[in-house]
């Protein structure tokens, strides 16, 4: 009989995280350049090299006192299967202010369901089980020890 195949889901990489706040952030405030701002979360070492389980994170986006650019931030909690990193990150974009303060939370959700609401590629890791070939479990042969009484 056939094992079925089992999918692995893959944990998010760092890359997909910030695409994924960026893009979220755009869906709310559609004038924002989403590159600007995944470029600026990439200066966070927390995103690089890095996979991790669940993201959750608060952010907002206002316009500063003479409405000639953005401000944003973004809080964010990483969670590695259990170890949590958290930390912020903002910046500016110099741009004209189309909008007044704008806010969102990004809550935690398993890896492919945060892929597909963010539009990026979900990874297809499915390991296929081993065959059964009948022989059962495999037995080491003892090896002949000449003792003393040999």
């Amino acid at each position: 009989m056939a094992a079925a195949p089992i999918k692995i889901v893959a944990p998010l990489e760092g890359d997909e995280i910030r695409k994924g706040i960026a893009a979220m952030i755009h869906a709310k405030v559609p004038g924002l350049p989403v590159d600007s701002i995944e470029s600026s979360l990439s200066r966070s070492c927390s995103f690089n090299a890095q996979s991790f389980s669940r993201v959750r994170a608060t952010w907002w986006v206002d316009c500063d006192d003479d409405n000639v650019a953005y401000q944003w931030w973004v809080d964010y909690e990483l969670d590695d299967f259990g170890r949590i990193d958290r930390g912020g990150i903002g910046g500016m974009l110099g741009m004209p202010c189309q909008v007044e303060r704008v806010e969102g939370v990004i809550e935690p959700m398993p890896p492919d369901r945060f892929r597909r609401e963010t539009a990026q590629p979900i990874p297809s890791n499915v390991v296929i089980p081993k065959q059964d070939d009948g022989l059962g479990l495999s037995r080491t042969p003892k090896s002949r020890v000449k003792g003393k009484d040999a």
